[in-house]
């Protein structure tokens, strides 16, 4: 293995484990896991987590396709989760 920081190679370049103090994300040891990853108990792996990303603005309010001002018009705005579905397969919940 080419990195100091990984305990056991699969090849050269792509890291199983890693050593102490160390993450292990997509076959890289990291000091820490990046943004919108959390480490696993027990096993210092990176995975994407199911946390939803900041609202969208509001859109302007529409009533039977048209913009008004009317009371009875609808908003919306939307949120994305970073990571809908985890590589595994597995889906984050509703």
């Amino acid at each position: 293995c080419r990195s100091p920081s990984c305990e056991s190679c699969f090849s050269r370049d792509f890291c199983m484990k890693c050593k102490d103090k160390f993450y292990l994300h997509k076959g890289q040891c990291l000091r820490q896991c990046p943004p919108s990853t959390a480490a696993q108990p027990g096993t210092r792996e990176c995975q994407d987590t199911c946390e939803p990303g900041p609202w969208s603005p509001w859109s302007p309010c529409t009533h039977e396709g048209r913009t008004c001002g009317c009371k009875w018009g609808v908003e919306t705005r939307v949120r994305e989760v970073p990571a809908a579905t985890r590589e595994e397969g597995t889906s984050c919940p509703e």
